[in-house]
């Protein structure tokens, strides 16, 4: 689900995703699913902190993406070694 919030290449994880034979289900899911997060997530910065919303999204966008990729990674090897 990260990919969609993270700055990589959305490209780069839909070619991933083929070249494993990943879940055509999951991946629609996940890509739904963090490209809400990542636009609502805009949308309310800029509802919240209007002209200054730029500023503070280019500030914090890095520290955001990886907070999110290590939320879901332990989301994942919780899910994976334990469940």
């Amino acid at each position: 689900m990260s990919v969609g919030v993270i700055p990589i290449p959305f490209q780069i994880a839909m070619l991933a995703s083929g070249a494993t034979s990943y879940s055509f289900f999951l991946f629609v899911l996940a890509s739904v699913l963090s490209r809400a997060l990542r636009y609502y997530g805009l949308g309310m910065l800029i509802l919240i902190a209007g002209n200054h919303a730029q500023a503070i999204f280019e500030r914090h966008k890095v520290s955001a993406a990886i907070v999110v990729r290590t939320v879901v990674l332990v989301i994942w090897a919780t899910v994976l070694l334990g469940g």
